[in-house]
Protein backbone atom coordinates (compact mmCIF):
# COMPACT_ATOMS: atom_id res chain seq x y z
CA UNK A 1 0.00 0.00 0.00
CA UNK A 2 1.00 3.65 -0.38
CA UNK A 3 1.80 4.06 3.32
CA UNK A 4 4.24 1.12 3.28
CA UNK A 5 5.86 2.42 0.09
CA UNK A 6 6.43 5.84 1.67
CA UNK A 7 7.95 4.19 4.74
CA UNK A 8 10.52 2.46 2.50
CA UNK A 9 11.71 5.60 0.68
CA UNK A 10 14.60 6.30 3.10
CA UNK A 11 15.82 2.72 2.56
CA UNK A 12 15.70 2.82 -1.23
CA UNK A 13 18.21 3.85 -3.86
CA UNK A 14 17.90 4.00 -7.65
CA UNK A 15 20.56 2.01 -9.51
CA UNK A 16 21.17 1.79 -13.25
CA UNK A 17 22.97 -0.90 -15.24
CA UNK A 18 24.12 -0.99 -18.86
CA UNK A 19 23.58 -3.84 -21.28
CA UNK A 20 25.66 -6.88 -20.28
CA UNK A 21 26.52 -5.50 -16.84
CA UNK A 22 26.49 -7.84 -13.84
CA UNK A 23 23.74 -6.88 -11.39
CA UNK A 24 24.09 -9.66 -8.82
CA UNK A 25 26.82 -12.30 -8.90
CA UNK A 26 26.85 -15.99 -8.05
CA UNK A 27 27.63 -16.70 -4.39
CA UNK A 28 26.81 -13.20 -3.09
CA UNK A 29 24.56 -12.78 -0.05
CA UNK A 30 22.48 -9.74 -0.99
CA UNK A 31 21.92 -7.01 1.57
CA UNK A 32 18.85 -5.75 -0.27
CA UNK A 33 16.22 -6.62 -2.85
CA UNK A 34 16.07 -4.86 -6.19
CA UNK A 35 12.75 -4.13 -7.89
CA UNK A 36 12.93 -3.62 -11.64
CA UNK A 37 11.54 -0.29 -12.79
CA UNK A 38 12.72 -0.55 -16.40
CA UNK A 39 14.61 -3.01 -18.58
CA UNK A 40 15.15 -6.75 -18.77
CA UNK A 41 17.38 -8.89 -16.56
CA UNK A 42 18.80 -12.28 -17.58
CA UNK A 43 19.06 -14.87 -14.81
CA UNK A 44 21.63 -17.64 -15.03
CA UNK A 45 22.42 -20.61 -12.82
CA UNK A 46 25.69 -22.47 -12.39
CA UNK A 47 25.94 -26.24 -12.29
CA UNK A 48 28.45 -27.99 -10.05
CA UNK A 49 30.89 -28.34 -12.97
CA UNK A 50 30.86 -24.56 -13.57
CA UNK A 51 28.53 -24.71 -16.57
CA UNK A 52 26.35 -21.60 -16.76
CA UNK A 53 22.77 -21.99 -17.99
CA UNK A 54 20.24 -19.32 -18.82
CA UNK A 55 17.23 -19.68 -16.53
CA UNK A 56 14.93 -16.90 -17.67
CA UNK A 57 14.32 -13.20 -17.72
CA UNK A 58 12.83 -10.68 -15.35
CA UNK A 59 11.11 -7.49 -16.46
CA UNK A 60 9.51 -4.37 -15.03
CA UNK A 61 7.59 -5.14 -11.84
CA UNK A 62 9.70 -8.13 -10.87
CA UNK A 63 12.47 -8.40 -8.30
CA UNK A 64 15.79 -10.04 -7.57
CA UNK A 65 17.93 -10.52 -4.49
CA UNK A 66 15.19 -12.29 -2.57
CA UNK A 67 17.74 -14.49 -0.81
CA UNK A 68 18.47 -11.45 1.34
CA UNK A 69 15.44 -12.58 3.37
CA UNK A 70 17.06 -15.93 4.20
CA UNK A 71 20.62 -14.55 4.22
CA UNK A 72 21.69 -17.21 1.74
CA UNK A 73 24.03 -16.81 -1.21
CA UNK A 74 22.42 -16.50 -4.63
CA UNK A 75 22.77 -19.61 -6.77
CA UNK A 76 23.19 -17.79 -10.07
CA UNK A 77 23.97 -14.44 -11.59
CA UNK A 78 21.85 -11.60 -12.94
CA UNK A 79 22.85 -9.54 -15.98
CA UNK A 80 21.25 -6.52 -17.65
CA UNK A 81 20.06 -7.42 -21.17
CA UNK A 82 19.51 -3.74 -21.95
CA UNK A 83 19.51 -0.59 -19.85
CA UNK A 84 18.04 -1.59 -16.49
CA UNK A 85 16.82 0.66 -13.70
CA UNK A 86 16.03 -0.78 -10.28
CA UNK A 87 15.09 0.53 -6.89
CA UNK A 88 17.20 -1.21 -4.27
CA UNK A 89 15.48 -1.61 -0.87
CA UNK A 90 17.52 -2.58 2.18
CA UNK A 91 16.75 -5.87 3.93
CA UNK A 92 15.45 -4.27 7.14
CA UNK A 93 12.77 -2.29 5.29
CA UNK A 94 11.64 -5.38 3.36
CA UNK A 95 11.47 -7.42 6.57
CA UNK A 96 9.32 -4.74 8.25
CA UNK A 97 6.94 -4.63 5.29
CA UNK A 98 6.61 -8.42 5.25
CA UNK A 99 6.10 -8.59 9.02
CA UNK A 100 3.01 -6.42 8.65
CA UNK A 101 1.61 -8.07 5.50
CA UNK A 102 1.06 -11.82 5.54
CA UNK A 103 -0.44 -11.82 2.03
CA UNK A 104 2.69 -10.20 0.59
CA UNK A 105 4.86 -12.65 2.53
CA UNK A 106 2.93 -15.60 1.05
CA UNK A 107 3.22 -14.14 -2.45
CA UNK A 108 7.00 -13.67 -2.08
CA UNK A 109 7.24 -17.27 -0.87
CA UNK A 110 5.25 -18.56 -3.86
CA UNK A 111 7.41 -16.70 -6.38
CA UNK A 112 10.64 -17.76 -4.67
CA UNK A 113 9.54 -21.43 -4.70
CA UNK A 114 8.61 -21.24 -8.39
CA UNK A 115 11.97 -19.69 -9.28
CA UNK A 116 13.91 -22.31 -7.30
CA UNK A 117 12.00 -25.08 -9.09
CA UNK A 118 12.73 -23.46 -12.47
CA UNK A 119 16.46 -23.21 -11.67
CA UNK A 120 16.54 -26.87 -10.63
CA UNK A 121 14.78 -27.96 -13.85
CA UNK A 122 17.26 -25.99 -15.98
CA UNK A 123 20.27 -27.37 -14.09
CA UNK A 124 18.89 -30.91 -14.42
CA UNK A 125 18.54 -30.38 -18.19
CA UNK A 126 22.06 -28.98 -18.49
CA UNK A 127 23.64 -31.87 -16.61
CA UNK A 128 21.66 -34.47 -18.57
CA UNK A 129 22.23 -33.05 -22.07
CA UNK A 130 24.52 -30.68 -23.91
CA UNK A 131 21.58 -28.61 -25.12
CA UNK A 132 19.32 -26.66 -22.80
CA UNK A 133 15.78 -26.81 -24.28
CA UNK A 134 14.37 -24.29 -21.81
CA UNK A 135 13.70 -20.94 -23.45
CA UNK A 136 15.70 -18.42 -21.37
CA UNK A 137 13.61 -15.52 -22.70
CA UNK A 138 10.48 -16.92 -21.02
CA UNK A 139 9.58 -14.46 -18.26
CA UNK A 140 9.71 -15.77 -14.72
CA UNK A 141 6.81 -15.43 -12.27
CA UNK A 142 6.23 -12.03 -10.77
CA UNK A 143 4.23 -10.88 -7.79
CA UNK A 144 0.63 -10.13 -8.63
CA UNK A 145 0.25 -6.38 -8.08
CA UNK A 146 -3.44 -6.91 -7.41
CA UNK A 147 -2.72 -8.84 -4.21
Amino acid sequence: NAEQQKAMVPYGAIERYGSGELILGHGVIPEAMSFILEGTVLLTAEAGDGTRAEVGTLEEGSFLGQSTLTRQAVTGSSFALDEVTVVRIEREAIERALHNNSVLLQEFGRVIDERHARVQRVLDEVTSTDDCPTDPRMPLPVIDAGS
